[in-house]
């Protein structure tokens, strides 16, 4: 009796180990695929605003000493130069804290990097040939300038980021260009509200009836193949969740059929069915505990990526749900069961 209750046990610390890993690879793999989408789409989110300088009167310095004095944060400013000898030179103002694009090494531009006219870069791995060494750092010559490189930037697979030079907007070889820049915020759909606040201010500040900034309709559609996978891996972890949550029952039901006579022995004692609940779902939690541990060290060697926080929460909160749910039936009707019957 005790050797099957252990192996029911094991059973239930399975499913949960399984529950887990299946759960936290489907979100792995659904934020991997989102990156790219957005790495696919120039390294910006959909709900970017595009928009461009149409006033001769005005310049990217205006611009940036309107966005240094406004309310808005947590957004960044892009303008991508391509008529420059490197495939593309993509000009940066940050302000706040922002999505920033996967590093391969070192780090990606801060706030506090802008506004000291340091001239500053970050690279994609196919500029690394033209990276060269003063003084134990890293340079790459950008118009004639000499900018100090702070990381190299890239995923596992190749992007447009492989391609890039990343500089601080602030100290930009392009200070003639009108546009398009790019406006992204780390909140979804924050850029269109910054935008229209920031385009008010541009307008109240010239003399001229429109506004100097003009909004463009360009909407970079990104990888779209990559939405059929999404919702067939979702399709699949579904089904997957449907299948452990049908097997679960029946062993969490088995499983606490075992504990009939601990419960009959605890019940003559004196103990009430709340009190027998918070009891079963203790060990119960138990065995949710070792199977979430076990399942998140054998993630480590599974995937090589870490989930976000807010993934890794969902994960946590979707195992306690699903082992909440599984054993509700199975406790309900065994301490519907009166004594007398249990120890007959």
């Amino acid at each position: 009796m005790e050797l099957k209750t252990d192996i029911l046990s094991i059973f239930l610390i399975s499913i949960f180990m399984a529950i887990f890993l299946v759960s936290a690879t489907f979100i792995q793999s659904i934020e991997e695929r989102i990156l790219l989408i957005e790495l696919s789409r120039g390294g910006y989110s959909d709900s970017a605003v595009h928009f461009s300088i149409n006033h001769d009167s005005w310049g990217i310095y205006d611009l940036i000493q309107l966005l240094d004095g406004s309310d808005a944060t947590d957004f960044m400013l892009i303008l991508d130069d391509h008529d420059t000898d490197a495939a593309i030179v993509r000009h940066l103002y940050i302000k706040g804290s922002v999505n920033t694009p996967p590093m391969l090494s070192g780090r990606f531009f801060t706030e506090d990097d802008l506004g000291q006219d340091d001239l500053l870069a970050v690279v994609g791995r196919n500029n690394l040939d033209k990276l060269f060494e003063r003084s134990g750092e890293q340079y790459i010559s950008v118009a004639n300038q000499d900018y100090s490189v702070l990381g190299v930037v890239g995923h596992e697979l190749d992007t447009i980021l492989d391609e890039m030079i990343i500089i601080n907007l602030d100290t930009s070889v392009a200070v003639n260009k009108r546009g398009p820049f790019i406006l992204d915020a780390k909140k979804p759909g924050e850029a269109e509200t910054i935008f229209k606040e920031v385009a008010l201010l541009a307008a109240a500040s010239g003399s001229e009836a429109s506004g100097p900034l003009n909004r463009l309709d360009i909407n970079p559609p990104g990888v779209d193949r990559l939405v059929p996978q999404i919702i067939s891996m979702a399709t699949i972890y579904v089904f997957m969740i449907l299948s452990f949550l049908l097997c679960s029952v029946t062993i969490s039901y088995e499983w606490v059929s075992k504990q009939r006579k601990r419960i009959s022995v605890k019940r003559l004692i004196g103990w009430s069915d709340s009190k027998l609940k918070r009891d079963l779902y203790r060990i119960f939690a138990g065995h949710a505990v070792v199977g979430i541990g076990l399942a998140s060290f054998a993630l480590l060697f599974i995937r090589s990526g870490f989930m976000s926080m807010t993934s890794m929460v969902i994960v946590v909160l979707l195992n306690i749900i699903c082992g909440w749910l599984i054993t509700i039936v199975p406790i309900r009707k065994m301490l519907s069961v009166s004594v007398a019957e249990i120890l007959r």
